[in-house]
C-alpha cells in the first residue's frame, strides 16, 4: 500500500506489491525487519501467504502483522494459534509505528 510507502519510507526501506505470489518472492530473496499482510489479497490472500512463508521460513510469523477490514472467525483463529498481530481497518499508523518498532 502507498499510503505504508509515505508514512514508513522517512524510517525504513519498504516494499510493496499487490498479489501473494509476488509477496511471496519477495520474501523469499529478502530478509525483512516486519511483513505487513493484508488479508484481502486477490488471487491469494494473506493468511495462504503466511501459511506458505512460514513453511519455507521457520519462524517468520514473529514479522508478520496481518491487516484486514474484517477480523473473521478464520483470522482470528489462525492468529491466534501462530502468536500473529491481526489489526482491524482502519489503521493508526502512529501505532502502526510503535508496532513495528518493537519487532525483532
Amino acid at each position: 500500500m502507498e499510503i505504508f510507502k509515505t508514512f514508513f519510507g522517512k524510517k525504513w526501506e519498504v516494499i510493496t506489491v499487490s498479489e501473494g505470489n509476488l509477496a511471496l518472492l519477495k520474501i523469499k530473496l529478502e530478509n525483512f525487519h516486519a511483513i505487513i499482510l493484508d488479508v484481502g489479497m486477490p488471487a491469494m490472500n494473506g493468511l495462504e501467504v503466511c501459511r506458505l512463508a512460514m513453511k519455507d521460513n521457520p519462524g517468520i510469523e514473529k514479522k508478520i502483522i496481518l491487516i484486514t477490514g474484517y477480523i473473521s472467525e478464520e483470522c482470528l483463529n489462525f492468529s491466534k494459534q501462530h502468536k500473529i498481530l491481526c489489526v482491524q481497518k482502519p489503521i493508526f499508523l502512529n501505532e502502526l509505528e510503535c508496532t513495528l518498532s518493537k519487532l525483532h
